[in-house]
């Protein structure tokens, strides 16, 4: 406990992915509520803070008791809209479990190159653009397992349509739940070995319909299902149990999705609005999906601006988008660039997009994005009037022009020109490039009298 914090109430703090979260005030006992906060790191005092109740965390039906954080409107809305599917796996007659083929306990059995009478083989590295790819045969990892006299036959499951999902993923990747088909056509084999690093959803240990498998493995990879699932899960691992809490729509609703696609996974704003026509996922203004993925294509652009590690996060990609003037669902050619204070900022985010900063924040998001910005020339300080004090109340920034024609052609065939041509115009007034161009240099004379001239500060160099 904390000053002002009773014997049952506690601030609870622990990282999870990809920000860091702290409940306020959870009582034993006591039904809420609960005041969370997010920031993008312990260190970051700007942050976002939602009032929500205890039941909304750990629901009463919930056997497992998962905590589950919905840090801001958004995420409580696509958490609403998944608990109100009707079924789970076990609904659907479908089962999920891990592959059963260890690697370093089948060593001995698993060949890089097929021969005749071998099973094929599927690892994470088999899982390519949605539909599994083999074999692979560079690297020299296994494509294949071997059908030898007393190899354990529970290792196989017969060939047929299956749906895996990748159990470990990368912090850096833009989804957590990755879902890949196997299509039977494709993999030539009676029979096939699944790696213990996928998570295989079968039916009754077979395979299943394919339109039933198309439209789970499309479900399996929207925004929705990837925003939820980090609701309760902070970490980089999808589990065969974390699947099985999961809601799905019904077989028949899964079928018709599935009957819409062809050999390819569609790519992720076409899986979305997939969802959406087919009524899976509830359509509404300034929609939650909407904004999640307006939120990531910001920050996508951000990326290839240049714009360093530290300001690509949530807060920069809304700064951003308040600069823009750029609400949800409209076309990036929509695009504006008003005169907005950090104040404004902050009224607009909460109104558009849901999130809500503490007051405080005003400071860091000058800080550590507004500053970054202003100093790569993405904006300008109070082009109106220059000579503004700092300390005024009416201190505005604006997009800079060849950055809102760049933002007007994202989504277009003019964009990688457009972004050439804004790269040179912004290198020739980017501050920070400058600085670092610019360090204090320490010349270093060698035994053998050559000259190195090595940046201060730092660094040692042996």
């Amino acid at each position: 406990p904390r000053d002002g914090i009773g014997p049952n109430r506690a601030i609870l703090q622990f990282q999870t992915e990809p920000e860091n979260v702290i409940f306020h005030g959870i009582r034993s006992g006591v039904p809420g509520p609960v005041k969370v906060t997010t920031s993008h790191s312990p260190d970051d005092d700007g942050f976002t803070e939602r009032n929500i109740e205890l039941r909304e965390m750990i629901s009463p039906n919930d056997p497992e008791r998962i905590i589950r954080v919905a840090p801001d409107d958004t995420d409580a809305r696509i958490a609403e809209q998944m608990r109100s599917l009707p079924c789970t796996l076990g609904d659907l007659n479908l089962s999920v479990s891990t592959g059963r083929v260890v690697g370093f306990r089948s060593k001995e059995h698993l060949y890089a190159e097929p021969r005749s009478g071998d099973a094929p083989f599927i690892s994470p590295k088999h899982c390519r653009g949605g539909f599994v790819a083999w074999p692979q045969i560079s690297g020299g990892k296994p494509n294949a397992l071997a059908m030898t006299p007393g190899l354990d036959g529970d290792l196989l499951l017969p060939s047929g349509w299956y749906v895996l999902v990748n159990r470990f993923s990368a912090k850096e990747d833009r989804r957590r739940v990755v879902a890949t088909l196997l299509d039977p056509d494709r993999v030539d084999g009676e029979c096939v070995a699944f790696d213990n690093k996928l998570n295989v959803v079968h039916s009754t240990n077979a395979g299943l319909p394919e339109h039933l498998a198309k439209g789970l493995a499309v479900f399996l990879n929207s925004t929705v299902v990837d925003a939820y699932f980090r609701q309760f899960s902070g970490h980089t691992q999808v589990n065969a149990g974390d699947l099985r809490s999961l809601h799905f729509p019904r077989v028949a609703e899964l079928t018709n999705l599935g009957r819409r696609i062809s050999d390819v996974m569609p790519a992720q704003d076409d899986i979305d609005r997939m969802l959406k026509e087919e009524s899976i996922v509830m359509s509404e203004e300034n929609d939650a999906v909407a904004i999640k993925q307006r939120i990531r294509d910001a920050l996508r652009i951000l990326q290839d601006l240049g714009v360093q590690r530290g300001q690509l996060n949530e807060r920069s990609a809304l700064t951003l988008l308040a600069l823009l003037d750029l609400v949800p669902g409209t076309n990036w050619s929509a695009a504006t660039s008003p005169l907005r204070g950090v104040s404004d900022m902050m009224a607009w985010m909460r109104e558009n997009y849901g999130r809500s900063y503490a007051p405080n924040t005003r400071e860091t998001i000058r800080r550590f994005t507004l500053h970054q910005f202003e100093q790569m020339g993405l904006v300008h300080e109070n082009p109106d009037q220059p000579d503004r004090p700092v300390n005024s109340p009416n201190y505005v920034y604006q997009v800079d022009s060849s950055v809102l024609s760049l933002i007007q052609a994202f989504g277009t065939e003019q964009w990688e020109s457009e972004l050439d041509r804004c790269l040179g115009l912004l290198s020739e007034r980017n501050r920070l490039s400058e600085r670092q161009r610019n360090m204090d240099l320490i010349e270093v004379t060698l035994p053998s009298g050559s000259t190195l001239d090595l940046t201060a500060g730092g660094r040692t160099f042996w």
